[in-house]
């Protein structure tokens, strides 16, 4: 190893010892990424799914596939770490493959993972580790509950200042002149917050975590210079659904279209948030180099 790679993990080892979390509520998004780097570090994707709680396995209920799978994942992870092991466990004969060797493996991690929590806790959250019985599937769920966004009541304050726009203060949401690649950016980030924050069952019926929702809070509170942009992605999306009606793809009548305020009240008829974002970049930008043409024709006469 190069003295400079060695110096940066001796670093990185150094920040990841002396890093703490006190509950503090606007801390919570900076612990919750700091645990997913270390678990992805640990175990790879299996690792930062598990800090999330989105690995549950009730082995009595899989099936012959999905224990299968799951085993995979569980190979996957061993093998960024200690891919000596992981050839050693692929052998059918290891053991690896039993449900009691899978319930002893997931329960140790974990644990680590409980315990790398208290290691940098201080205050408020090492007495609720200290405390805690519950699930350990469960830890952050419960960590989020006591310190998170929704701790101190105000996730539905985020939500309601999310549907005007998020606008500064005395400003409109879209102020002439912003920055669009950026408001655009925070936006959606608002949006993968509420995403993140939101149990993983009930992600996909929570308005707030939908593209869909976004799509709407920028159609509706986009500044006048780009209405005509937002005019032209609506356009294209009902002439791509009436194409595709004519090809026979999609239910759309063709010969009975929605109006203008009927498709309003339908998200079929909204454009993806992938396609409303680049043609807005892509406005602004086009805004920028004729502003930049028209002071330089300033200057040069």
């Amino acid at each position: 190893m190069s003295k400079d790679n060695k110096e940066k993990d001796e670093e990185s080892t150094l920040s990841n010892k002396n890093w703490s979390y006190d509950g503090n509520e606007d801390e919570w998004n900076a612990f919750d990424r700091r645990m997913q780097r270390y678990m992805r570090k640990k175990l790879g994707l299996f690792g930062e799914n598990l800090w999330l709680g989105e690995v549950i396995p009730n082995f009595e209920m899989l099936g012959v596939r999905d224990y299968d799978e799951y085993c995979r994942g569980v190979w996957m992870a061993i093998d960024c770490t200690d891919p000596v092991q992981a050839r050693k466990l692929w052998d059918p004969i290891s053991g690896f493959w039993t449900f009691g060797y899978q319930r002893m493996w997931i329960e140790r991690q974990l644990s680590l993972m409980v315990d790398h929590i208290e290691e940098h806790a201080k205050g408020q959250v090492e007495a609720e580790i200290i405390n805690f019985n519950g699930n350990k599937y469960e830890i952050r769920k419960h960590l989020y509950k006591q310190f998170g966004a929704g701790s101190g009541g105000d996730i539905h304050q985020k939500e309601l200042h999310y549907d005007k726009g998020m606008p500064e203060p005395g400003q409109h949401a879209f102020p002439k002149n912003c920055d669009m690649t950026a408001k655009l950016r925070q936006l959606e980030g608002r949006r993968l917050y509420f995403l993140k924050m939101c149990d993983v069952s009930r992600r996909a019926t929570y308005t707030y975590a939908q593209e869909t929702k976004l799509v709407r809070i920028v159609i509706d509170h986009i500044g006048p210079d780009y209405k005509n942009c937002i005019q032209r992605v609506l356009d294209m999306v009902k002439v791509q659904k009436m194409i595709q009606s004519s090809q026979g793809i999609g239910n759309l009548d063709i010969n009975n279209v929605p109006d203008s305020h009927e498709r309003s009240f339908s998200d079929d008829w909204l454009p993806s948030w992938k396609l409303l974002q680049a043609s807005l970049i892509s406005e602004y930008r086009l805004k920028l180099k004729t502003k930049e043409e028209h002071e330089q024709k300033k200057v040069s006469k």
